[in-house]
């Protein structure tokens, strides 16, 4: 009886893990690990060798990177370990990791992942030009960026940026209150496939800079200009004449854009913000009398 116990155990199957009945690159790459939050990604390389040896391999073979939800909870380190051995990035999202992202991080990142195609960095606080300067030269199929809040940014850096990676068509450089006309102007000169384009609360925006934009990007679709209050009717009717794709244009706070521009975008559908008033011709004299509460 005894000896029937022991040939039964000698022959009993050995037991098998998920990682062995699943193909890890076809079906847990694809179908499971992108739907999975990055915190049970690295409690999983925790419970084995071989669940080690697959985070890692997913980490080093992943396209797509988004820290933005955890951006407050994650650090350098975990940073390190998701991107060190990684050269395949096509989007980069790093949104709101403004306590932790430094250049000496992101710079390796971007030097190796040459087929970056999307980036975000918006409210990174501790990134500099460098990193802008690096994106340039390695990253040149870069087709969006996103760099909302990051005050840091430079005239200088966003005309290497322009010049090196032509084929931007989603840019948003939203509060980003260094930059100015020469900016601007020199981004849609080179990059002439934009198709959104956000420069709200760049208060040295000028008629100058979107009298550009509307020359030379005719496939754009949405423009941002919020807060731009220098802006007037002048450049909105060139943007009504040559973007004939237009769809969507924010003018909040510029106060000298009205109806007698805004009339021939709503003929077109295009989405303002901002709801549709009467425009009537007011002359000076009127106006100060109107001011006075004298009665015309």
């Amino acid at each position: 009886m005894k000896m029937e116990q022991h040939e039964t155990e000698d022959h009993w199957p050995p037991s098998y893990s998920i990682l062995d009945c699943l193909p890890w690159e076809d079906v847990l790459f694809k179908k499971v690990f992108p739907n999975l939050a990055v915190q049970t990604l690295f409690s999983l390389r925790r419970v084995s060798k071989q669940f080690h040896e697959c985070i890692t391999y997913y980490f080093q073979t992943s396209k797509c990177l988004n820290l933005s939800r955890i951006a407050a909870r994650c650090n350098g380190v975990a940073f390190q370990i998701m991107t060190n051995d990684n050269s395949n990035l096509q989007e980069l999202n790093l949104r709101n990791s403004k306590d932790w992202l430094t250049d000496e991080l992101l710079v390796p990142v971007l030097q190796r992942n040459s087929r970056l195609l999307l980036i975000d960095i918006s409210n990174c606080t501790r990134l500099t030009n460098e990193s802008i300067r690096i994106l340039a030269l390695h990253c040149p199929n870069l087709c969006r960026i996103t760099l909302r809040e990051c005050i840091w940014l430079s005239v200088v850096a966003v005309t290497n940026l322009v010049l090196h990676c032509r084929g931007l068509t989603h840019v948003d450089l939203s509060g980003c209150w260094n930059l100015n006309d020469e900016a601007v102007v020199t981004m849609a000169m080179c990059c002439q496939q934009l198709e959104f384009l956000s420069i709200a609360k760049i208060y040295g925006v000028t008629d100058h800079a979107i009298a550009n934009v509307a020359s030379y990007c005719r496939r754009l679709k949405h423009l941002n200009m919020t807060g731009c209050w220098r802006v007037t009717n002048e450049s909105v009717i060139l943007l009504a004449e040559y973007c004939r794709d237009l769809k969507a244009l924010q003018i909040r706070e510029c106060r000298d854009i009205n109806e007698q521009s805004l009339c021939k975008l709503r003929e077109k559908n295009v989405k303002v913000d901002i709801p549709k008033y009467p425009y009537t011709i007011v002359c000076p004299l009127t106006r100060s009398l109107q001011r006075l509460n004298v009665q015309i």
